[in-house]
């Protein structure tokens, strides 16, 4: 939060596709520096668009691909009207791999939601046409809900809604225990201690952990989970949907019953609604 964002040199390069309702193209910008790549759809149609940043969950990236995860999203909501731009973060696919990645900075997801905000001030900064600044939402799945989270508030300023699937935890200790200690070598446990404390500490996470920086929050928050989410336990948001009542935020929680972690078929159709009805409310 305490950084300064520089986000700049917003390039669309080649055509990938068009879709007669949108056209698809590879673009990249910089962030902080680095080259970061990702696919940008814009619809056939007069403007201004409202914007939609799209932050992907994880996977590895020595097999990603430009613009993977996400896809049926990026193609939903630039047909209905939406600039959407998909980023794959630092060290995926072309994007420059991250300097930072064996220091403190790899935990948290902190690079990842640089990259997410640097993307709408390198839009800002593009002298694109018909795109409404003042309409921009972000979305984003498992660790990419985590990176939502970070960017609303790390920079409350430039989003005007979100909404969050099946996200990591707002607790970073519950997504430290989960996935990072038992992959975790003696030099991955000393930079984090260095520079949080023992990973037998609860207080180590603090610093960390988006829950105890929402009174932060000012954008109106959609979160949705399936009951049944293999990967990011539902106990997860309903611990930060109890946190956001505490502080009488803006914001919706939904459950899904019985849907697993990855929304599919007619979960995916009731998700992506209730996911685009939120957008059009919020960003009317």
């Amino acid at each position: 939060m305490e950084q300064d964002f520089i986000g700049e040199d917003f390039k669309v390069g080649n055509l990938i596709q068009n879709f007669g309702t949108h056209k698809s193209y590879y673009a990249t910008y910089k962030s902080n520096g680095l080259k970061i790549s990702g696919t940008w759809h814009v619809p056939n149609k007069e403007g201004p668009f409202p914007i939609l940043i799209l932050n992907h969950g994880y996977f590895p990236p020595e097999t990603y691909t430009n613009g993977y995860g996400f896809g049926r999203e990026q193609k939903y909501f630039a047909r209905a009207g939406y600039a959407v731009f998909h980023i794959d973060y630092r060290g995926y696919a072309f994007s420059d791999k991250d300097p930072e990645a064996l220091t403190g900075r790899r935990f948290g997801y902190i690079g990842y939601s640089t990259d997410a905000v640097n993307a709408i001030l390198a839009l800002k900064g593009s002298g694109i046409e018909n795109l409404d600044f003042d309409r921009v939402g972000m979305f984003g799945h498992s660790m990419g809900g985590g990176v939502t989270l970070n960017a609303l508030l790390a920079r409350p300023d430039l989003i005007q809604a979100a909404v969050m699937w099946g996200p990591v935890s707002a607790d970073y200790e519950d997504n430290f225990r989960k996935w990072t200690v038992g992959r975790m070598d003696e030099d991955i446990q000393s930079v984090f201690e260095a520079e949080f404390g023992s990973i037998d500490e609860a207080s180590s996470f603090e610093a960390l952990s988006p829950l105890n920086y929402l009174d932060r929050l000012k954008t109106p928050l959609l979160i949705q989970h399936g009951t049944a989410d293999e990967s990011c336990p539902v106990e997860w948001s309903q611990k930060l949907e109890k946190r956001l009542a505490q502080l009488d935020k803006d914001y919706e929680y939904l459950e899904y019953e019985g849907v697993p972690h990855v929304f599919w078929n007619e979960n995916w159709d009731k998700a992506i609604g209730d996911a685009h009805s939120f957008f059009t409310e919020n960003l009317r």
